[in-house]
């Protein structure tokens, strides 16, 4: 396995993996729903761990959404999931999905995600 895809956490951390959000700028009832309880399940965690957005995170399919205007609309998970990356023994990793593959390379979407969320 290469290194770079390894994630080191301790015995007893914890995993939340989430896909298919769909997130886009504009929010919709299903959209802030969703994003609130993935927040929220965030906000309640204690202890080392990390947060998989594991593909279909943002709508768009195969074009570069505007992530920062997503992120921004959800502005909840945004801070939920910065938050998260800040602490200690945490991480928030992106799988980029057959939709999104995008952020498997650099750009300006990929950069305002990892900008907005510390996510890796």
């Amino acid at each position: 396995m290469a290194d770079d895809l390894v994630l080191p956490l301790p015995v007893g951390a914890r995993v939340l993996v989430f896909a298919n959000l769909h997130l886009s700028r504009t929010a919709t009832a299903a959209s802030t729903v969703a994003a609130g309880e993935v927040a929220r399940a965030i906000g309640y965690w204690s202890g080392p761990g990390a947060v998989i957005l594991a593909g279909g995170t943002f709508a768009g399919g195969a074009e570069q959404p505007d992530v920062a205007g997503a992120l921004d609309s959800h502005s909840r998970l945004r801070d939920a999931l910065r938050d998260f990356a800040a602490a200690p023994g945490r991480r928030v990793v992106v799988l980029p999905g057959r939709q999104d593959a995008w952020l498997a390379s650099p750009s300006p979407a990929a950069a305002d995600l990892r900008a907005r969320t510390s996510a890796d």
